[in-house]
């Protein structure tokens, strides 16, 4: 089963990207911002890590640039979760797998996730 890690420093939100995933048959793994989710990646095999791109301590940018420092880390695929235009957040955490506009549809979860795992 591959584990993905869902960092969102809103619980609610959070909770429900938990909800869907795990009814699509994926395993999940939750951190309420950046730093806490380099402490688990370094603890657990994440196969996709799905961020918010505004969160305290660290966010979902400063995130993505940490794992792409870390060898272990730098080919996850990272999904960023922002209600700000799709080039904005592109453009600032540059190389971002998958965005995810808010608010969404479980359809339009489901069809960034399936996307962004390597074929």
């Amino acid at each position: 089963m591959e584990e993905i890690l869902v960092v969102d420093d809103e619980w609610d939100l959070a909770e429900v990207l938990i909800y869907l995933l795990q009814g699509e048959g994926y395993g999940t793994q939750y951190a309420p911002n950046g730093e806490a989710a380099l402490r688990l990646l370094s603890q657990r095999r994440i196969a996709l890590v799905l961020t918010d791109y505004m969160m305290p301590v660290m966010n979902g940018c400063e995130l993505l640039q940490q794992m792409r420092r870390r060898k272990h880390l730098a080919e996850i695929p990272v999904i960023v979760v922002s209600a700000l235009p799709e080039e904005v957040v592109r453009e600032k955490c540059a190389p971002v797998k998958g965005f995810l506009r808010k608010p969404f549809t479980a359809s339009r979860l489901m069809q960034v996730v399936e996307a962004s795992f390597p074929h």
